[in-house]
């Protein structure tokens, strides 16, 4: 089984949030636009950020925030730290880390340090996500599911693979979770609960079918997910109504662009929707807790 060895744009927003708040999907495209990151893309257009990319926003984001150097400045220092000239401001926060055995870890300043930076293969590099490309992979990534492209995985594998039952896909589908396709008319998948209509899910809809599926340890079953598909349905009409008017003219650029804004959108509204139900949680279990 292989792994993608990148993130994409949203990803990469959401992983290094935790250190810089302040980072957003369009302070990364300013960033590539000033030239100091240039991700590769797939072949649909999409960005692509290797761990080595994402080392060097850190780095930029961490000489911004601790050596309050402006993006031209930053810009030709790591341009000269490439060509393994080491300015001061960058050697103190590479010493930094290799104190801490934080992100990069070094053994000293100039090609060593240029080596652990570029290589992310010392000892502190596991402990940050980047030691393997197992690192990138969440539960809706198996099977080398690229959400970007029209990659499928078959119901008939995550049946053998993780034991979720051909009648589970049955019903979700039920109630709106999932819409399975089939890879020819005839094709099909025969349940307790009768055919599911398809034999393939989308990369989004398997990892439904697994968080649904782990839901079940708390007795939660497909039929109580039915709110999570209306409300879905609800919340990308209201948010038609502002991203349309913006991104109607269907060229290259505004694709990208709307493509990063419904990225963001959807990574703002998982943290205020995460945060509403852990607050409403507390409320009516607090007696408990």
């Amino acid at each position: 089984m292989t792994f993608r060895d990148y993130l994409t744009i949203g990803e990469v927003v959401q992983k290094l949030q935790v250190k810089f708040d302040d980072l957003s999907v369009s302070k990364l495209r300013f960033l590539e636009d000033e030239g100091l990151i240039t991700p590769e893309r797939t072949q649909g257009g999409y960005r692509k950020y290797s761990r080595e990319e994402i080392e060097r926003i850190e780095l930029i984001l961490r000489l911004q925030r601790e050596k309050f150097l402006p993006l031209a400045v930053i810009k030709v220092k790591l341009d000269e730290f490439e060509r393994g000239l080491v300015s001061p401001e960058l050697a103190d926060i590479l010493q930094q880390d290799a104190g801490k055995e934080g992100e990069y870890a070094v053994g000293g300043v100039g090609d060593a340090a240029n080596d652990a930076v570029v290589d992310g293969s010392a000892n502190g590099a596991a402990s940050d996500g980047y030691s393997n490309a197992h690192d990138y992979v969440s539960d809706e990534e198996r099977y080398a599911l690229d959400q970007d492209q029209t990659a499928v995985v078959s119901i008939s594998e995550m049946v053998r693979d993780e034991k979720i039952p051909e009648q589970f896909f049955a019903e979700l589908k039920r109630y709106g979770i999932v819409e399975p396709a089939s890879a020819s008319p005839k094709a099909g998948i025969v349940g307790a609960a009768g055919s599911v209509p398809g034999t393939r899910l989308t990369a989004a809809e398997a990892a439904c079918v697994r968080a649904a599926w782990a839901l079940r340890s708390v007795g939660i079953e497909p039929r109580h997910l039915r709110m999570y598909a209306t409300f879905a349905d609800k919340e990308a009409l209201i948010y038609e109504q502002f991203l349309r008017p913006t991104y109607r003219h269907k060229t290259p650029r505004s694709k990208e662009m709307l493509a990063d804004a419904a990225a963001d959108i959807t990574r703002q509204t998982e943290l205020l929707k995460r945060q509403l139900l852990q607050k409403e949680l507390r409320n009516k279990l607090g007696d408990l807790l």
